[in-house]
Formats: C-alpha cells, sequence, structure tokens
C-alpha cells in the first residue's frame, strides 16, 4: 500500500521542489471525496476580467466584490438576501429597477393610511359615523363649561356669580353649598378646603386644581387667594321687603360709588354692624369677584339691593318710617352729639364728587364726622364704618 504523504505546512501556496505532476506521477486519489484532505490546495480565482475557460461559471467561491455572503452570484449593490434584486426594491419582492415607485406597502406622502395608492389630493373616503360639529373656541380664562343643560343648547351664566377669597369662600359655603356649580382651587387650598372638594363630590359638582395663572384668567383678579367659587347668585329681596321688617334696623344708600373695593368693603362693615341692607343706584348686574372677595363674607349675611334711582327710593324709606340721614365733610350736625332714630337710612356719595345736590337735599339729617380737621373728610368705607358702629352702639339688639 503507497505511502501517504506527509501535509504541507505552506498550506495556500504552492510548495517547492517537484511535483507529482512534474515528476510524471498521478496524484494520490483517495477512494471517498466526501472529505477534503488536509493537502489539498484551494482553486486560485482567476484574475479580475479574465474568461472564465471553456465559457463555464465562475466556480462557486469566486464571489464579486459588495456580493451576500451566502450567494456568490450576486452582483453589486444587491440585499445580502436577494440576489437578484436591485438597489431600491423592497427587501421582501423581487427583481426591481433602480428608482421603481414602492411597493404597496409604503403609502405615498400625503396620502391615508388605510389607501397606499391614493393621490395627494384625494380627500379621505366619508366615515360611517354621523358628522359632528366643530368645537367652539373658548374665549381666554373661561372655566371650562359642565354639560347640565342639553347637548347643542348654550349655556347661560347670567345667573351665576364668582366668588374668590377664602373667608368669602367658606362663608358661602357654609351659607348655602347646594347653589354651588363648581369650584376652582390651587393645589394649596386642598387642605383648607378639603371639605369642600368632599362635598362637591357627594353632590356630583365638578371641582379642580389649577395654577395661580389660570385662576388669575378665571377670577380677573390677581388677589383671588387661591379659591374661586362660580354658584348660583341667590336673588335677593325687594326694597319694599327689606322696609317691611319691623323693628329697629338700618340700611346703607351709595350715591355714585363704583369702586368695587370701596363696595365690598362697605358691605363687610354693613355686616359687621348688623345692616340690613345696602341700596345702590343703577342697572341689576352681577357684583364683581372682588366686591366678594373684600366683603371677606359679608356679602352672604348683607343683601346688595339694586334701585333704577335713589331719590324714589329715599322716599319709600321715608314713608316706611325710615329717617333718611346724609353725610357732609362741610357742615351738619355733629355724629356724637345727635340724636339717631333707631330706623335709619344713611346716604353716602362718591368721594371726589359727593352727593349730588337733590339727595342732599332730601335729607331729614345731616351728619358730620368730627375730627382733628388736618384731612378734608374720611374715605367712604371708613365714613360708613364710623357711622353705622355708632348705629350699633346705641341700637344695637339685646344679646340672649
Amino acid at each position: 500500500m503507497p505511502q501517504r504523504p506527509a501535509p504541507s505546512k505552506t498550506r495556500g501556496r504552492t510548495p517547492r521542489g517537484p511535483t507529482p505532476a512534474s515528476s510524471g506521477h498521478a496524484p494520490f486519489q483517495p477512494a471517498s471525496s466526501n472529505k477534503r484532505e488536509p493537502f489539498e490546495r484551494r482553486p486560485t480565482p482567476a484574475p479580475k476580467g479574465s474568461p472564465a475557460p471553456n465559457g463555464a461559471p465562475p466556480p462557486p467561491t469566486a464571489a464579486f466584490k459588495g456580493a451576500s455572503r451566502f450567494d456568490s452570484y450576486a452582483t453589486k449593490g444587491v440585499p445580502r438576501f436577494e440576489a437578484a434584486a436591485t438597489k431600491g426594491a423592497p427587501r421582501f419582492e423581487g427583481p426591481a429597477r433602480r428608482g421603481s415607485p414602492r411597493p404597496a406597502t409604503h403609502a405615498a406622502k400625503g396620502a391615508p393610511r388605510f389607501d397606499a395608492h391614493a393621490p395627494k389630493s384625494q380627500p379621505r373616503p366619508a366615515s360611517s359615523a354621523p358628522h359632528r360639529p366643530p368645537r367652539p373656541e373658548a374665549s381666554e380664562g373661561a372655566p371650562r363649561a359642565e354639560p347640565t343643560a342639553p347637548k347643542g343648547a348654550p349655556r347661560d351664566h347670567s345667573n351665576e356669580i364668582k366668588v374668590c377669597g377664602r373667608h368669602a369662600c367658606r362663608a358661602l359655603f357654609e351659607r348655602r353649598p347646594q347653589q354651588i356649580l363648581r369650584v376652582y382651587l390651587t393645589e394649596e387650598m386642598l387642605t383648607p378646603f378639603g371639605d369642600l372638594a368632599h362635598d362637591c363630590a357627594a353632590r356630583h359638582r365638578p371641582y379642580r386644581v389649577v395654577g395661580a395663572e389660570e385662576l388669575e384668567r378665571i377670577t380677573e383678579s390677581r388677589h383671588h387667594e387661591g379659591i374661586c367659587i362660580v354658584a348660583m347668585a341667590a336673588a335677593p329681596p325687594t326694597l319694599t321687603e327689606i322696609l317691611r321688617a319691623p323693628g329697629p334696623g338700618w340700611l346703607v344708600a351709595l350715591a355714585g360709588v363704583a369702586n368695587p373695593h370701596n363696595t365690598g368693603a362697605i358691605v363687610r362693615t354693613a355686616a359687621s354692624f348688623g345692616a340690613r341692607a345696602v341700596v345702590v343706584e343703577g342697572v341689576a348686574r352681577r357684583l364683581p369677584p372682588a366686591v366678594y372677595r373684600t366683603a371677606q363674607g359679608g356679602a352672604e349675611w348683607v343683601d346688595v339691593v339694586t334701585v333704577p334711582a335713589l331719590a324714589p327710593a329715599l322716599g319709600e324709606a321715608k314713608r316706611a318710617g325710615y329717617t333718611v340721614c346724609a353725610t357732609s365733610s362741610h357742615g351738619g350736625v355733629d355724629l356724637f352729639a345727635s340724636e339717631l332714630p333707631p330706623r335709619t337710612v344713611i346716604v353716602l356719595g362718591a368721594e371726589d364728587e359727593g352727593l349730588p345736590p337733590a339727595l342732599a337735599s332730601a335729607a331729614d339729617l345731616t351728619l358730620r364726622i368730627p375730627g382733628s380737621g388736618r384731612v378734608e373728610s374720611l374715605n367712604v368705607a371708613a365714613a360708613t364704618a364710623v357711622l353705622l358702629g355708632d348705629l350699633w352702639r346705641r341700637h344695637a339688639p339685646a344679646k340672649t
């Protein structure tokens, strides 16, 4: 049996010395060719550009540059998984030319997602759902409306009031919680007004935690103190009903006082000294939130009654047994030296103009608040506090 030559240590290179072909002897061929022998050299690929001998295809190992690792017949730029595809073709399809449109699975730019071949200008297909009208844009700072009215019907806000401030909101919650519609408060107010939040949840009334800037837009004031309640406006009694009540009582009538902070301060003073109502002249309208905040809850105890004109209202008060007292900083009877009857209407005017002459002449008594004289007069809210305080001192009901 012939001896098997030892394997060459220079694998892949031409061994030195005579080869079996040059010596005239045939190379050794093993009985089975299933396994490659250690000494067998891999064929050297032909130079680039040289034709294969006898027109035969190139050997399987002669892959071109850029071909996939598992397909030797792939050309440059062909995806690794498809030898016949060209650059730009989808990875899952067969041959496609460069620049050809994308397949149907890639929707065209601007076309709906459910139709890849729809042109850009084609409208979306009509849906089977009914058409919904667009929602109207809410004005800046307006609170979100809850759907209490039928769908599509405009919401009526004419009978709603906004109350801001801790004391004012607390008084509103204690006096008439059933008329609260919704609540806006900051996160800091959740602890002191936790009972209000629980009551809103029990009555199915919404409350929202908002930021300070949004609450400022809702209340139209910077001094909201972190909370605002939107409630139904309580219907005030008429002047006739107030004047009909028996016993001692005093009212405050304001002529031309338009500052809401002054009005709120007067309402607060009237509630403190037990006045029955504050009468204002003009068209009946909702009080601004600043009045409720400045009143510090006094608006829940004192009614603000609006009359078309003060002169007829004062005449009605005289017929009901009230004494009309005007105020002046230039003349009149000393307040502390006069006798004030138990049923009195105090009439005050604006700080810059004072009382109109018609109202001043219709008064039964003109009062002057004594002082050092260093300033001409007191603020209208401060003058109201002095007058009502003296009335309370003289005619306060006995405590039971």
